[in-house]
Protein backbone atom coordinates (compact mmCIF):
# COMPACT_ATOMS: atom_id res chain seq x y z
CA UNK A 1 0.00 0.00 0.00
CA UNK A 2 1.59 3.22 -1.20
CA UNK A 3 2.18 5.88 1.62
CA UNK A 4 0.40 9.11 1.30
CA UNK A 5 2.78 12.15 1.17
CA UNK A 6 1.08 14.89 -0.19
CA UNK A 7 -2.16 15.36 -0.44
CA UNK A 8 -3.80 18.06 -2.54
CA UNK A 9 -7.31 19.75 -1.01
CA UNK A 10 -9.22 21.42 -3.91
CA UNK A 11 -11.49 24.17 -2.54
CA UNK A 12 -10.90 26.37 0.09
CA UNK A 13 -14.01 27.79 1.34
CA UNK A 14 -15.77 26.76 4.58
CA UNK A 15 -15.16 22.96 4.73
CA UNK A 16 -11.69 23.10 1.96
CA UNK A 17 -9.76 25.56 4.63
CA UNK A 18 -10.41 23.55 7.64
CA UNK A 19 -9.69 20.23 6.21
CA UNK A 20 -6.20 21.61 4.44
CA UNK A 21 -5.36 22.76 8.29
CA UNK A 22 -6.13 19.07 9.89
CA UNK A 23 -3.94 17.37 7.20
CA UNK A 24 -1.06 20.11 7.84
CA UNK A 25 -1.09 19.85 11.54
CA UNK A 26 -0.59 15.89 11.44
CA UNK A 27 2.38 16.57 9.35
CA UNK A 28 1.54 16.48 5.41
CA UNK A 29 2.21 18.63 2.90
CA UNK A 30 -0.86 19.86 1.72
CA UNK A 31 -1.74 21.62 -1.88
CA UNK A 32 -4.89 24.03 -1.20
CA UNK A 33 -6.45 24.99 -4.38
CA UNK A 34 -8.78 27.02 -5.42
CA UNK A 35 -9.87 29.64 -8.30
CA UNK A 36 -10.06 32.76 -6.73
CA UNK A 37 -6.87 34.29 -5.11
CA UNK A 38 -9.00 36.24 -2.62
CA UNK A 39 -10.74 32.96 -1.04
CA UNK A 40 -6.80 31.44 -1.02
CA UNK A 41 -6.14 34.72 0.77
CA UNK A 42 -8.92 34.63 3.21
CA UNK A 43 -8.14 30.66 4.07
CA UNK A 44 -4.80 31.04 4.73
CA UNK A 45 -6.30 34.03 7.32
CA UNK A 46 -8.24 31.88 8.75
CA UNK A 47 -6.05 28.85 9.04
CA UNK A 48 -3.72 30.70 11.18
CA UNK A 49 -5.79 32.44 13.28
CA UNK A 50 -7.19 28.75 14.19
CA UNK A 51 -3.63 27.65 14.96
CA UNK A 52 -3.24 30.60 17.08
CA UNK A 53 -6.02 29.60 18.88
CA UNK A 54 -5.10 26.45 19.37
CA UNK A 55 -0.97 27.55 20.40
CA UNK A 56 -0.54 25.82 23.61
CA UNK A 57 -2.04 22.51 22.48
CA UNK A 58 0.30 22.11 19.07
CA UNK A 59 3.14 19.80 18.88
CA UNK A 60 4.93 22.86 16.85
CA UNK A 61 4.96 25.99 15.70
CA UNK A 62 2.09 27.75 13.70
CA UNK A 63 4.82 28.82 11.11
CA UNK A 64 5.66 25.52 10.81
CA UNK A 65 2.27 24.07 10.27
CA UNK A 66 1.50 26.73 7.54
CA UNK A 67 4.31 26.99 5.69
CA UNK A 68 3.30 22.66 4.42
CA UNK A 69 0.05 24.36 2.96
CA UNK A 70 0.82 25.49 -0.69
CA UNK A 71 -2.23 27.73 -2.10
CA UNK A 72 -2.60 27.22 -5.76
CA UNK A 73 -5.10 28.06 -8.40
CA UNK A 74 -3.28 25.67 -11.08
CA UNK A 75 -5.37 22.55 -10.75
CA UNK A 76 -3.04 20.80 -12.86
CA UNK A 77 0.06 21.66 -11.11
CA UNK A 78 -1.32 21.23 -7.65
CA UNK A 79 -2.06 17.78 -8.64
CA UNK A 80 1.04 16.80 -10.45
CA UNK A 81 2.64 14.88 -7.60
CA UNK A 82 -0.73 14.60 -5.44
CA UNK A 83 -1.34 11.36 -3.65
CA UNK A 84 -4.57 11.70 -1.85
CA UNK A 85 -6.94 14.74 -3.39
CA UNK A 86 -9.97 15.58 -1.65
CA UNK A 87 -12.47 17.94 -3.52
CA UNK A 88 -14.33 20.07 -1.20
CA UNK A 89 -16.83 22.10 -3.84
CA UNK A 90 -20.06 23.55 -3.48
CA UNK A 91 -22.79 20.24 -2.83
CA UNK A 92 -23.84 20.50 -6.65
CA UNK A 93 -23.57 17.59 -8.82
CA UNK A 94 -22.84 18.94 -12.28
CA UNK A 95 -20.09 20.83 -10.77
CA UNK A 96 -18.56 17.83 -8.91
CA UNK A 97 -18.66 15.66 -11.84
CA UNK A 98 -16.99 18.44 -13.69
CA UNK A 99 -14.20 18.69 -11.37
CA UNK A 100 -14.11 14.75 -10.51
CA UNK A 101 -13.13 14.40 -14.16
CA UNK A 102 -10.83 17.41 -14.84
CA UNK A 103 -8.85 15.90 -11.29
CA UNK A 104 -8.78 12.51 -13.22
CA UNK A 105 -7.24 14.09 -16.13
CA UNK A 106 -4.41 15.86 -13.59
CA UNK A 107 -3.72 12.83 -11.19
CA UNK A 108 -0.99 10.66 -10.93
CA UNK A 109 -1.90 6.80 -12.07
CA UNK A 110 -1.80 5.55 -8.37
CA UNK A 111 -3.68 8.55 -6.42
CA UNK A 112 -7.11 8.34 -4.79
CA UNK A 113 -9.69 10.86 -5.44
CA UNK A 114 -12.30 11.38 -2.60
CA UNK A 115 -14.79 13.79 -2.36
CA UNK A 116 -16.40 15.53 1.03
CA UNK A 117 -19.73 15.80 -0.49
CA UNK A 118 -22.49 14.92 2.24
CA UNK A 119 -24.98 13.76 0.50
CA UNK A 120 -24.57 13.10 -3.68
CA UNK A 121 -24.08 9.47 -4.89
CA UNK A 122 -20.00 8.79 -4.80
CA UNK A 123 -20.28 6.45 -6.85
CA UNK A 124 -22.06 8.49 -9.42
CA UNK A 125 -18.75 10.52 -9.23
CA UNK A 126 -16.63 8.09 -9.47
CA UNK A 127 -18.12 6.76 -12.90
CA UNK A 128 -17.18 10.24 -14.28
CA UNK A 129 -13.36 9.58 -13.79
CA UNK A 130 -11.52 6.56 -15.72
CA UNK A 131 -10.06 5.08 -11.82
CA UNK A 132 -13.88 4.45 -10.25
CA UNK A 133 -11.81 1.63 -8.45
CA UNK A 134 -9.79 4.58 -6.40
CA UNK A 135 -12.67 7.02 -5.67
CA UNK A 136 -13.81 7.11 -2.28
CA UNK A 137 -15.84 9.02 -0.27
CA UNK A 138 -14.51 11.28 2.86
CA UNK A 139 -17.32 13.10 4.80
CA UNK A 140 -15.69 15.25 7.42
CA UNK A 141 -18.90 15.88 9.80
CA UNK A 142 -19.46 19.49 9.61
CA UNK A 143 -17.71 21.79 10.18
CA UNK A 144 -14.58 23.78 10.04
CA UNK A 145 -12.81 25.58 12.21
CA UNK A 146 -14.93 28.44 12.35
CA UNK A 147 -12.75 31.49 13.71
CA UNK A 148 -15.30 34.71 12.96
CA UNK A 149 -18.43 33.41 14.16
CA UNK A 150 -20.19 31.48 16.90
CA UNK A 151 -18.50 27.80 16.03
CA UNK A 152 -16.68 26.42 18.57
CA UNK A 153 -13.09 27.10 17.28
CA UNK A 154 -11.58 24.32 15.38
CA UNK A 155 -14.86 22.22 15.76
CA UNK A 156 -14.00 19.68 12.70
CA UNK A 157 -10.20 19.35 14.02
CA UNK A 158 -11.83 18.33 17.17
CA UNK A 159 -15.23 16.49 16.07
CA UNK A 160 -13.79 12.87 15.25
CA UNK A 161 -16.30 11.48 13.03
CA UNK A 162 -15.34 11.08 9.53
CA UNK A 163 -17.29 9.45 7.13
CA UNK A 164 -15.84 6.78 4.36
CA UNK A 165 -18.10 6.22 1.96
CA UNK A 166 -17.83 2.31 -0.07
CA UNK A 167 -18.56 2.54 -3.66
CA UNK A 168 -20.01 -0.13 -5.61
CA UNK A 169 -16.69 -0.05 -7.17
CA UNK A 170 -13.68 0.95 -4.43
CA UNK A 171 -11.36 -1.47 -3.91
CA UNK A 172 -9.98 -2.71 -0.64
CA UNK A 173 -6.89 -1.30 -0.77
CA UNK A 174 -7.64 2.29 -1.54
CA UNK A 175 -10.48 1.86 1.97
CA UNK A 176 -8.18 0.31 3.80
CA UNK A 177 -5.67 3.09 2.91
CA UNK A 178 -8.36 6.10 3.25
CA UNK A 179 -9.35 4.42 6.64
CA UNK A 180 -6.06 4.75 7.98
CA UNK A 181 -5.23 8.07 6.80
CA UNK A 182 -8.41 9.22 8.53
CA UNK A 183 -6.82 7.13 11.63
CA UNK A 184 -3.28 8.84 11.15
CA UNK A 185 -4.79 12.70 11.22
CA UNK A 186 -7.18 11.51 14.51
CA UNK A 187 -10.42 10.87 12.74
CA UNK A 188 -12.57 8.19 14.10
CA UNK A 189 -13.23 7.00 10.76
CA UNK A 190 -16.77 4.55 9.73
CA UNK A 191 -17.25 2.45 6.76
CA UNK A 192 -20.69 3.69 5.06
CA UNK A 193 -22.70 2.49 2.49
CA UNK A 194 -23.03 4.92 -0.72
CA UNK A 195 -26.39 6.07 0.21
CA UNK A 196 -28.06 9.23 -0.46
CA UNK A 197 -26.48 11.78 2.58
CA UNK A 198 -25.18 8.61 3.89
CA UNK A 199 -25.93 8.45 7.86
CA UNK A 200 -25.18 11.40 9.65
CA UNK A 201 -26.39 13.86 7.34
CA UNK A 202 -29.48 11.48 7.18
CA UNK A 203 -30.47 12.39 10.34
CA UNK A 204 -28.98 16.00 10.78
CA UNK A 205 -31.52 16.49 7.15
CA UNK A 206 -34.41 15.24 9.41
CA UNK A 207 -33.79 17.35 12.17
CA UNK A 208 -33.36 20.57 9.60
CA UNK A 209 -36.53 19.63 8.19
CA UNK A 210 -38.09 19.52 11.57
CA UNK A 211 -36.82 22.69 12.68
CA UNK A 212 -37.88 24.61 10.05
CA UNK A 213 -41.62 22.96 10.33
CA UNK A 214 -41.81 23.73 14.02
CA UNK A 215 -41.35 27.67 13.56
CA UNK A 216 -44.54 28.31 13.88
CA UNK A 217 -44.38 26.87 17.23
CA UNK A 218 -41.18 28.56 18.86
CA UNK A 219 -38.40 30.86 17.25
CA UNK A 220 -35.10 29.67 16.73
CA UNK A 221 -33.00 30.80 19.55
CA UNK A 222 -35.88 28.90 21.86
CA UNK A 223 -35.70 25.85 19.36
CA UNK A 224 -31.46 25.98 19.27
CA UNK A 225 -31.47 26.16 23.07
CA UNK A 226 -34.13 23.29 23.36
CA UNK A 227 -31.51 21.09 21.08
CA UNK A 228 -28.67 21.80 22.87
CA UNK A 229 -30.27 21.59 26.55
CA UNK A 230 -32.76 19.62 26.42
CA UNK A 231 -30.67 16.77 23.66
CA UNK A 232 -27.63 18.18 24.34
CA UNK A 233 -25.88 18.57 21.15
CA UNK A 234 -23.15 20.80 20.75
CA UNK A 235 -24.86 23.44 18.91
CA UNK A 236 -28.95 24.39 17.38
CA UNK A 237 -29.65 23.74 14.31
CA UNK A 238 -30.25 26.42 13.07
CA UNK A 239 -27.05 27.53 14.05
CA UNK A 240 -25.78 24.86 11.98
CA UNK A 241 -27.87 25.64 8.74
CA UNK A 242 -26.73 29.34 9.10
CA UNK A 243 -22.86 28.03 9.06
CA UNK A 244 -23.72 25.35 6.11
CA UNK A 245 -25.49 28.48 4.14
CA UNK A 246 -29.38 28.39 3.82
CA UNK A 247 -28.08 27.91 -0.05
CA UNK A 248 -26.24 24.61 0.28
CA UNK A 249 -29.36 23.22 2.64
CA UNK A 250 -31.05 23.82 -0.47
CA UNK A 251 -28.99 21.90 -2.60
CA UNK A 252 -29.03 19.34 -0.74
CA UNK A 253 -32.43 19.10 -0.03
CA UNK A 254 -33.31 19.61 -3.95
CA UNK A 255 -30.87 16.57 -4.48
CA UNK A 256 -32.67 14.34 -1.81
CA UNK A 257 -36.31 14.99 -2.96
CA UNK A 258 -35.05 13.47 -6.48
CA UNK A 259 -33.19 10.63 -4.42
CA UNK A 260 -35.68 9.53 -1.73
CA UNK A 261 -39.11 11.39 -2.98
CA UNK A 262 -41.49 14.52 -1.79
CA UNK A 263 -40.79 13.93 2.45
CA UNK A 264 -37.80 15.53 1.83
CA UNK A 265 -38.49 18.58 -0.02
CA UNK A 266 -37.60 22.26 0.99
CA UNK A 267 -39.79 23.86 2.72
CA UNK A 268 -41.05 27.15 1.06
CA UNK A 269 -39.45 29.28 3.59
CA UNK A 270 -35.90 27.84 2.95
CA UNK A 271 -36.53 28.79 -0.73
CA UNK A 272 -38.19 32.02 -0.07
CA UNK A 273 -35.14 33.09 1.81
CA UNK A 274 -32.56 32.14 -0.29
CA UNK A 275 -33.84 33.80 -3.23
CA UNK A 276 -34.14 36.97 -1.24
CA UNK A 277 -29.95 36.24 -0.51
CA UNK A 278 -30.82 35.58 3.56
CA UNK A 279 -27.96 32.74 3.04
CA UNK A 280 -26.77 32.56 6.85
CA UNK A 281 -23.59 33.75 8.49
CA UNK A 282 -21.70 34.42 5.09
CA UNK A 283 -23.93 37.55 3.76
CA UNK A 284 -25.14 38.82 7.61
CA UNK A 285 -28.64 37.23 8.02
CA UNK A 286 -30.15 33.77 7.63
CA UNK A 287 -32.06 32.49 10.50
CA UNK A 288 -30.39 34.62 12.74
CA UNK A 289 -29.31 38.51 11.97
CA UNK A 290 -25.84 38.85 12.66
CA UNK A 291 -25.65 42.63 12.93
CA UNK A 292 -26.43 42.05 16.56
CA UNK A 293 -24.01 39.79 17.17
CA UNK A 294 -22.95 36.05 17.11
CA UNK A 295 -26.14 33.68 18.01
CA UNK A 296 -25.84 32.46 21.50
CA UNK A 297 -28.81 30.44 22.21
CA UNK A 298 -29.23 30.49 26.16
CA UNK A 299 -30.71 27.94 28.91
CA UNK A 300 -33.14 30.43 29.93
CA UNK A 301 -34.19 31.11 25.85
CA UNK A 302 -35.72 27.33 26.41
CA UNK A 303 -39.76 28.10 27.56
CA UNK A 304 -42.09 25.02 27.02
CA UNK A 305 -40.58 23.21 22.82
CA UNK A 306 -41.02 19.66 23.36
CA UNK A 307 -37.37 18.23 22.66
CA UNK A 308 -39.73 15.32 21.09
CA UNK A 309 -40.41 17.66 18.47
CA UNK A 310 -37.04 17.26 16.97
CA UNK A 311 -35.74 14.12 18.85
CA UNK A 312 -38.79 11.76 17.50
CA UNK A 313 -38.28 12.11 13.75
CA UNK A 314 -34.86 11.98 13.92
CA UNK A 315 -35.05 8.76 15.55
CA UNK A 316 -38.42 7.47 13.16
CA UNK A 317 -35.89 7.95 10.78
CA UNK A 318 -32.64 6.14 12.40
CA UNK A 319 -35.44 3.28 12.89
CA UNK A 320 -35.83 3.40 8.46
CA UNK A 321 -31.82 3.46 7.69
CA UNK A 322 -32.09 0.31 10.04
CA UNK A 323 -34.77 -1.31 8.24
CA UNK A 324 -33.40 -0.27 4.97
CA UNK A 325 -30.38 -1.87 5.63
CA UNK A 326 -28.16 1.20 5.19
CA UNK A 327 -26.83 0.90 8.63
CA UNK A 328 -27.24 -1.20 12.11
CA UNK A 329 -27.88 0.17 15.37
CA UNK A 330 -24.78 -0.06 16.67
CA UNK A 331 -23.15 1.77 13.73
CA UNK A 332 -26.06 4.36 14.04
CA UNK A 333 -25.41 4.92 17.72
CA UNK A 334 -21.24 5.33 17.04
CA UNK A 335 -21.95 8.16 14.64
CA UNK A 336 -24.29 9.93 16.40
CA UNK A 337 -22.07 9.90 19.25
CA UNK A 338 -19.00 10.84 17.00
CA UNK A 339 -21.43 14.08 15.63
CA UNK A 340 -24.33 15.77 16.96
CA UNK A 341 -25.69 14.02 19.45
CA UNK A 342 -22.88 13.10 21.92
CA UNK A 343 -24.67 10.88 24.39
CA UNK A 344 -26.22 8.53 21.09
CA UNK A 345 -29.59 9.26 19.63
CA UNK A 346 -30.91 6.17 21.18
CA UNK A 347 -29.03 6.55 24.26
CA UNK A 348 -30.97 10.06 24.43
CA UNK A 349 -33.86 8.40 23.19
CA UNK A 350 -34.25 6.06 26.32
CA UNK A 351 -33.95 8.97 28.65
CA UNK A 352 -37.93 9.30 27.29
CA UNK A 353 -39.02 5.82 26.28
CA UNK A 354 -40.30 4.19 22.88
CA UNK A 355 -43.82 5.05 23.74
CA UNK A 356 -43.43 8.68 24.49
CA UNK A 357 -41.31 8.91 21.43
CA UNK A 358 -44.34 6.69 19.51
CA UNK A 359 -46.75 9.04 21.19
CA UNK A 360 -44.95 12.09 19.42
CA UNK A 361 -44.75 10.68 16.53
CA UNK A 362 -48.81 9.22 16.82
CA UNK A 363 -49.69 13.48 17.34
CA UNK A 364 -47.40 14.74 14.57
CA UNK A 365 -48.86 12.39 12.10
CA UNK A 366 -51.58 14.49 10.66
CA UNK A 367 -48.95 16.62 9.36
CA UNK A 368 -46.92 14.04 6.81
CA UNK A 369 -46.93 10.57 6.13
CA UNK A 370 -43.17 10.35 7.16
CA UNK A 371 -44.39 10.33 10.79
CA UNK A 372 -45.72 7.59 10.75
CA UNK A 373 -43.96 5.04 13.37
CA UNK A 374 -41.45 2.30 11.71
CA UNK A 375 -42.38 -0.70 12.18
CA UNK A 376 -39.19 -1.70 14.23
CA UNK A 377 -40.31 0.96 16.41
CA UNK A 378 -43.78 -0.50 17.29
CA UNK A 379 -42.09 -3.58 17.96
CA UNK A 380 -39.32 -2.23 20.68
CA UNK A 381 -39.94 -2.21 24.19
CA UNK A 382 -37.07 -0.16 25.09
CA UNK A 383 -34.04 1.20 22.60
CA UNK A 384 -31.39 -0.51 24.92
CA UNK A 385 -33.21 -3.40 23.42
CA UNK A 386 -32.69 -2.14 19.84
CA UNK A 387 -28.87 -1.98 20.06
CA UNK A 388 -28.86 -5.65 21.29
CA UNK A 389 -30.52 -7.06 18.43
Amino acid sequence: MKEVQRVAVVGAGSMGHGIAELFAMHGYEVNLVDVGEEVLREALRKIEKSLRMMEGELREGVEEIVRRIHPMADLKEALREADFALEAATEKVDLKERLFREMDGALPEGAVLSTNTSSISVSRLARATSRPERVVGTHFVHAPQRVDGFMPPHFSILLPLVEVVRTEYASQEVLELTMELMRRIGKAPELVKDTPAFVANRLLVRAGLEVSYALEEADPYEIDACAIYGLGMPLGIFQLIDVIGLDVALYILEYLRGELGEEYAPPEALRTMVEQGYLGQKTGKGFYDYSLGPPEPKREDWRDFDPLRLLAPMVNEACGMIEGGITDASQLERISSLSFVPPGLFCVAEEFGVEKVVGKLEELKPRGRWYEPRPLLRRIRSFSELLQI
